[in-house]
């Protein structure tokens, strides 16, 4: 990925703040990434996270249930590691962001179901004032 942005193992050691020689190590599989070095080489690529995890590129919600248990079972030891915490992580901000949602949801609910109510008394005002009285 570092060749094909066309940078030195010196420039991503530089942005990094890791050396040259754990670059070498990490691209030759000697050496698992540190998680503060995948961050800022995505930020310095501008590639994804998926895209270093998923060799294939495919983003984790489209990856089925088979090719990610393919994919983890494939993998060298500390790819896997990786590749299940990764999978993790994602779930974790995937189950929290449904939270949010959740939690949205019933706060608009609520204020709909409030709004509901006033208009309801304000149409029962309005036929108090329009009804023709007998």
């Amino acid at each position: 990925m570092r060749k094909l942005h066309k940078l030195s193992q010196d420039s991503v050691a530089s942005h990094t703040g890791i050396g040259r020689s754990s670059v070498n190590s990490i691209e030759r599989g000697d050496q698992r990434p540190p998680v503060d070095f995948l961050i800022k080489f995505c930020e310095l690529t501008g590639i994804t996270s998926d895209s270093i995890l998923f060799e294939d590129s495919i983003a984790p919600a489209q990856v089925s249930n088979d090719h990610l248990e393919a994919l983890i079972n494939e993998a060298n030891p500390d790819r896997r590691q990786l590749l299940v915490e990764a999978v993790q992580k994602e779930f974790q901000e995937m189950k929290r962001a449904i939270d949010e949602v959740n939690s949205e949801n019933t706060k608009l609910q609520s204020e709909l179901e409030t709004l509901r109510d006033e208009m309801l008394n304000i149409a029962n005002q309005l036929r108090q004032v329009f009804e023709p009285k007998n």
